[in-house]
């Protein structure tokens, strides 16, 4: 790599870029086409760049991070429900919840503050684990004084646990956003994100509240029927090897990871027979170029991101399945390393691949994921450990895994 460096210092202006951008007056950008790029990339850029950066053990100054929480804080809310339905783990029946302990009341995260946006899993999901690491991560902890007011509390975790349970479909999926119940019965396109980022979601937020994994795994049991998610997972493993994010379709890196990682999270993942993993390594390894690029599927142009996507799913499924997997030796490593490094940019960003000048933080994000998962083969940088299921870095203090 060119330099690490330059990665961060990409990062670290995105984030503050953006910090100051919706700081400054609404009347002096509130029209740019800058602003309205940034709304987009509000609550995921500056995960991405909170993650990398702890990743790189860089840190954020207290001011910038009392901003950042501050805008982030105003993507929270409410949303107008008295009742919904969810899953009795022990009925295929929906039921009301009653439980005093997560009551009826129900909040998110939108991508942005203002009504052309609306709630949604992933901007839910991000929020979520930025609070992970800012009070976790001891980088952070110099801060912490002046940022605790800022965080996310148990009286704001439990409308979110609320939320997710609202997404949740008794076919076994989730949707992306809030739905009433009167609309559960209607078909609609479901995409395995959504289910993935609601089980991390769900998993964090619990995590937040200092639940022990055995607690953890009791709540998934209680509050969704698994056998059903599970029976949905499966139906989208495809007859090339793969695994479609959306049922029929065409088999999909990103597919692979977020159905192995919701398997993981649901405690499944040895419920899928050995020959089935192999076939699906070997669709993995199939989308690896001589060059160390990756395509996300047959006929796609290599692209940074999938190189995350494939790598995780392998990284995954070594971490958590029972039976050994055979993956790929130093000369594939050696090649994707290479082909990783030099695919970055003269201002330390990343793009997609080459033919695309300009960096942006989602590709830069995921370009270091794949060096810190690679770096565990070579240890040629002197960066944090990840958990690939969340996409942010194991803390070295915490002798306890985040997934057992």
């Amino acid at each position: 790599m060119k330099d690490l460096n330059k990665l961060s210092e990409y990062l670290n202006n995105f984030l503050i870029g953006g910090i100051n951008l919706f700081s400054a007056p609404d009347s002096v950008n509130k029209f740019s086409e800058k602003r309205l790029l940034f709304e987009k990339s509000l609550v995921c850029g500056s995960f991405w760049s909170i993650s990398a950066l702890t990743i790189l053990s860089e840190p954020i100054s207290q001011s910038n991070l009392i901003s950042l929480l501050k805008l982030l804080n105003s993507c929270f809310t409410n949303i107008n429900t008295f009742s919904y339905t969810s899953v009795n783990s022990n009925s295929s029946h929906s039921s009301v919840v009653t439980n005093t302990e997560f009551g009826p009341v129900l909040k998110a995260f939108m991508e942005y503050n203002n009504n052309l946006y609306s709630d949604n899993i992933q901007s839910t999901l991000y929020a979520i684990e930025i609070n992970y690491l800012l009070r976790n991560f001891p980088l952070y902890k110099q801060s912490q004084s002046g940022i605790d007011h800022l965080l996310l509390t148990s009286s704001d975790l439990i409308p979110i646990i609320n939320y997710i349970k609202s997404l949740y479909n008794p076919e076994g999926y989730f949707f992306n956003h809030f739905k009433p119940s009167n609309e559960y019965s209607i078909p609609h396109y479901t995409d395995l994100r959504s289910t993935m980022s609601a089980l991390c979601a769900f998993t964090l937020a619990l995590k937040l509240l200092n639940y022990y994994e055995t607690q953890i795994t009791d709540e998934l049991n209680k509050s969704f029927d698994l056998d059903r998610i599970y029976k949905f997972l499966r139906s989208h493993f495809n007859s090339d090897g793969g695994i479609s994010l959306s049922k029929n379709a065409q088999s999909h890196v990103a597919g692979a990871f977020c159905c192995i990682g919701s398997l993981v999270l649901i405690e499944r993942i040895n419920s899928i027979s050995h020959k089935r993993i192999k076939l699906l390594i070997s669709w993995l390894l199939e989308r690896m170029s001589i060059n160390g690029g990756i395509n996300g599927r047959v006929g796609k142009s290599n692209d940074i991101c999938y190189i995350w996507w494939c790598l995780s799913t392998l990284f995954l499924l070594v971490k958590y399945y029972d039976k050994p997997v055979k993956l790929f030796n130093q000369t594939v490593i050696a090649r994707i390393s290479r082909f990783v490094e030099q695919s970055q940019n003269s201002d330390g960003g990343f793009s997609a691949n080459k033919s695309h000048e300009n960096s942006d933080p989602y590709h830069s994000f995921t370009a270091l994921l794949s060096i810190a998962l690679l770096n565990q083969f070579h240890n040629k940088y002197n960066i944090h450990e990840i958990e690939p299921l969340f996409a942010i870095p194991i803390n070295p203090t915490h002798s306890t895994q985040l997934i057992h």
